[in-house]
């Protein structure tokens, strides 16, 4: 008789979901990694298995960057960021049998192509009653990352971006942070979830139910993913259980409170966005914009995501070689993103 229906019997776990916040640069892919890495490590033998890391990248080339230094087996999602990719993303990685995921960012489902925000922006009607049907492909994409039995660590850009500033009557580049592209109150729903400071690459808990990162300032290790393991598979199970599901629940509480108030503040965010730029709407003006930000954007190191960028929206990577002024603004209002 086949054993069709039966799996491998594992002890009862918590499955602990970790999110990284931080700006460009500030370190969450390989952090995800190293902890990724521990966890793999710990519950390889925690299970007496050989446990793998599934990698869902969204990133382009740098899904790869770490390839020679971390082993991972990677599934990219490429120019549609919808939810529903996302969830089918995490059930491959169901069915292939992985335990461990980095989701590598959870951004793109909020804010990046044919994510929630651009799904919303381009509906009809109401704002409002638009989100109430927007906001439920979002929630199956919160409660698949949430209710999997996966170690799943997921990464989330700072909300970074430059803005031009006057000085000695100039047009300057500066970088100013604004929160992070998810949806409000994201990491709270998290069992843990860090912020990454962009240059030294430090963390502090914003949230930790596990009490393991509270009060620390340290840069994260493998050691940190083999902690959680033991966190999750070690104890009072049950009380640890039904702490993380009253911590869930209250989040989710508070998010759905906010839910009018965050869905103006969207649709504000959103008006801006489909407003001119600049004051002054000429072609010339933007182009000599968009110059100032290639310039700094590429001492920053990032000359090569700029005429990636440049040449997916203007079919060209040099920025005075565009002659529509609708197109020079995407292309402004792209690079003010990196």
């Amino acid at each position: 008789m086949g054993n069709v229906g039966f799996n491998k019997a594992i002890r009862d776990n918590i499955f602990a979901k970790v999110f990284m916040i931080a700006p460009s640069g500030g370190g969450k892919s390989y952090s995800a990694l190293r902890m990724a890495k521990g966890m793999a490590e710990r519950l390889s033998e925690v299970n007496n298995t050989k446990e793998r890391i599934a990698y869902i990248g969204t990133e382009g080339s740098r899904d790869k960057y770490y390839a020679d230094e971390f082993d991972y087996d990677l599934l990219q999602i490429k120019n549609n960021f919808a939810p529903e990719n996302y969830v089918d993303a995490i059930d491959e990685a169901i069915d292939a049998g992985y335990k461990i995921v980095v989701i590598d960012s959870m951004s793109h489902e909020w804010a990046g192509k044919g994510g929630c925000l651009e799904i919303h922006s381009k509906m009809a009607g109401n704002s409002y009653t638009n989100w109430q049907k927007v906001t439920p492909r979002h929630d199956k994409f919160m409660d698949k990352v949430l209710d999997s039995e996966l170690f799943i660590v997921g990464t989330i850009r700072g909300k970074d971006k430059y803005v031009l500033e006057e000085e000695n009557g100039k047009s300057v580049p500066r970088k100013v942070n604004l929160g992070y592209q998810q949806r409000d109150d994201t990491e709270y729903i998290a069992t843990l979830s860090i912020q990454l400071e962009q240059e030294t690459h430090l963390y502090n808990a914003v949230k930790d139910n596990t009490h393991l990162f509270e009060g620390q300032n340290a840069i994260v290790t493998e050691k940190d993913g083999r902690s959680i393991i033991d966190w999750c598979t070690g104890g009072d199970i049950k009380s640890k259980k039904a702490e993380l599901q009253k911590s869930k629940q209250e989040a989710m509480n508070k998010i759905k409170s906010n839910e009018e108030n965050e869905a103006e503040e969207l649709e504000k965010e959103a008006q801006k966005k489909r407003k001119t730029i600049t004051k002054d709407n000429s072609l010339e003006t933007v182009k000599k914009q968009i110059m100032e930000f290639c310039k700094a954007l590429s001492q920053d190191g990032k000359k090569d995501a700029v005429a990636i960028i440049l040449t997916d929206i203007a079919g060209t990577p040099n920025p005075m070689k565009i002659e529509d002024i609708d197109i020079a603004e995407r292309a402004l209002e792209s690079l003010s993103k990196l």
